[in-house]
């Protein structure tokens, strides 16, 4: 059995990379993400990086390329890849001693800056931090507003289901839509406090009361009436954040459709 890497083999493989990387006249920087670009959180921490292709460029070609070689270089246990769109292509994989490592290959106008923290491990046009900084502040105002709306717009499918699903006495289907639910919850909560849920990447420090509350979205056990509970709860919660997002953002409130979502589960649930 292969032992997992040590946080030396990680760096040193990091280091590599982006020496391998800085060699390319093709690729205009290299940014660090995550946990990367914070001299990893730790010993379980993997490498992300952000690599940027010269605007005048195709990507793929070069993506491409750097994927085979790395592929070539380390054993993997297993690896994956996507192309969004014909600007940005993704590489994921596992080494065989665990070490998970993902790349993603993209052009300047594609790299947006969702979540700190970064670091530049190399800039060869000299406008990295520049573009990070100013990406970074338009999604700190457009991406709360886009994802709320987005939430919001669907909120009444997962609790129509849900409540559907315990009338039909289906545990399992009730309980995965409580699960979504709760992560809606606390994907606004992440708004409100400016906290990365992404993935519940932070979810621990949110406000504790927030916490205490959502705690109580967890059904004591699975049986309608506490699936019925729990369900309540994570309603209720999710809507207190609501209001604290449309008040605080100035948005549109969803008032009349919380009442109507609220009384449909107090009447069937």
């Amino acid at each position: 059995m292969a032992e997992l890497f040590t946080p030396e083999r990680r760096v040193e493989i990091l280091e590599n990379l982006l020496i391998f990387l800085q060699t390319d006249d093709q690729i205009s920087g290299v940014v660090l993400v995550g946990s990367t670009a914070d001299n990893f959180r730790d010993t379980y921490s993997d490498i992300n990086l952000l690599v940027v292709v010269a605007d005048t460029l195709p990507v793929y070609p070069i993506y491409h390329k750097w994927k085979t070689r790395f592929t070539a270089l380390y054993s993997r246990l297993s690896s994956y890849e996507n192309g969004r769109d014909g600007d940005n292509y993704h590489f994921g994989c596992l080494l065989d001693n665990y070490l998970g490592l993902e790349m993603e290959f993209l052009k300047l106008e594609k790299l947006i800056a969702k979540r700190k923290p970064w670091k530049i491990a190399f800039d060869r046009v000299g406008n990295l931090e520049t573009h990070l900084e100013r990406t970074y502040a338009e999604e700190q105002i457009a991406a709360p507003i886009r994802e709320y709306t987005r939430i919001m717009e669907t909120i009444w499918l997962p609790i129509m289901k849900c409540v559907a699903a315990l009338r039909r006495e289906e545990i399992w289907r009730a309980l995965y839509l409580l699960e979504e639910l709760r992560d809606k919850a606390v994907q606004i909560a992440g708004m409100n406090h400016g906290i990365d849920t992404h993935g519940f990447t932070a979810v621990d420090y949110l406000p504790e009361m927030f916490l205490v509350h959502l705690r109580h979205t967890i059904p004591t056990s699975t049986s309608p009436p506490a699936i019925r509970r729990a369900l309540k709860t994570a309603v209720v919660l999710l809507f207190r954040e609501a209001v604290l997002l449309e008040d605080r953002m100035s948005l549109t409130s969803n008032a009349p459709l919380r009442k109507r979502l609220l009384e449909y589960i107090e009447a069937y649930a």
